[in-house]
């Protein structure tokens, strides 16, 4: 590769006192899409560091994203760029809690470079990655172009809604699968690839398939997305907690899939996507082949036995990765 490959991750203490006064002084009607586990801190952000040093020390910059926080063990590193929402987010929209607001912005953020790979701080990369796992040698993302379909059982579902209403505004289906078939109806999807038949009678797009896993961009994508929607996305920015009638990141990620702006790759091996409370799957998958584990938080979880489970998940991770990372103190 010729170009550089940055990596984006955010990251919140929830038990940041500071922090935490900030955000009692605004109210949200949707306490399920924003309670407590979207905040709470595992305390195993060090690992990810750790991962990423063991397996794509090849990375330019990793930009951290945060509301005026910095992990106590984090140290200067000539990798590392610390970034608070007030240097990318236009200051009527700060304070801001809502993920969706915090990842449409990134374009933003001063010196990122074109290319890079947005990370959450619950995704860990487990082996060993290379550039081309996430762009091809020309700069294209890889990607797959899977369709699904909508199965709502939160207020979050709504989201996907509002992305796919922008879509289906702008691009025909049909046109879109016929300029681009053998992306469409590629064997890297493996079984996948049967929704792509089975959804095909539609005549809109219904959703596509969206992994849940550390996902690569570029900074055009995200500005031809402004350029596209702008008078549609400006005014969920004001919306400091998630809402089902956000957009998300994602939209920039449609528009690539449907202009065929991306290299189609295999998804089996990807990941694997598990909730905190899965300590002996998450343990069993970290010692597997595949790229990514993902340990999100569990909504039904109370905090006691949120913390109760913290210390295992630790062990988990310590036992995975024992050695400091030259991000540490």
């Amino acid at each position: 590769m010729d170009f550089p490959i940055d990596f984006i991750v955010t990251w919140v203490d929830g038990n940041d006192t500071q922090w935490q006064k900030k955000k009692s002084q605004y109210n949200t009607n949707e306490t399920k899409m924003n309670g407590a586990s979207r905040y709470r801190d595992y305390e195993i952000f060090k690992y990810w560091f750790r991962a990423i040093e063991n397996n794509a020390p090849w990375v330019h910059r990793i930009f951290l994203v945060t509301d005026n926080q910095v992990p106590s063990w984090l140290k200067n590193n000539e990798k590392i760029e610390l970034v608070d929402h007030s240097e990318y987010i236009d200051a009527k929209y700060l304070p801001t809690f809502n993920s969706n607001v915090i990842e449409m912005n990134f374009a933003n953020i001063p010196g990122l470079s074109e290319h890079f790979v947005v990370f959450n701080d619950d995704t860990f990369m487990v082996n060993p990655m290379q550039p081309t796992d996430f762009f091809d040698e020309n700069g294209v993302p890889v990607d797959c172009f899977v369709s699904n379909v909508i199965q709502p059982t939160d207020d979050f579902s709504h989201i996907f809604v509002q992305n796919l209403k922008l879509i289906n505004q702008k691009y025909n289906k049909r046109e879109v699968i016929s300029k681009n078939k053998s992306k469409y109806f590629n064997f890297k999807y493996g079984k996948l690839l049967l929704l792509n038949f089975y959804l095909l009678p539609f005549g809109a797009f219904t959703r596509f398939y969206d992994p849940h896993l550390p996902m690569p961009y570029t900074k055009t994508n995200l500005q031809t997305m402004w350029r596209y929607f702008g008078e549609d996305l400006e005014p969920f920015l004001s919306n400091r907690f998630r809402k089902s009638t956000d957009f998300s990141i994602w939209l920039a990620r449609y528009i690539r899939l449907v202009e065929g702006d991306f290299v189609p790759t295999k998804i089996k091996g990807r990941g694997s996507y598990f909730q905190i409370s899965d300590v002996n799957q998450v343990r069993e998958k970290l010692q597997t082949r595949d790229f990514f584990v993902v340990v999100n938080d569990d909504d039904n979880l109370t905090n006691a036995e949120f913390e109760n489970i913290k210390p295992v998940i630790k062990k988990t991770f310590e036992e995975k990765w024992p050695q400091k990372s030259e991000f540490e103190k």
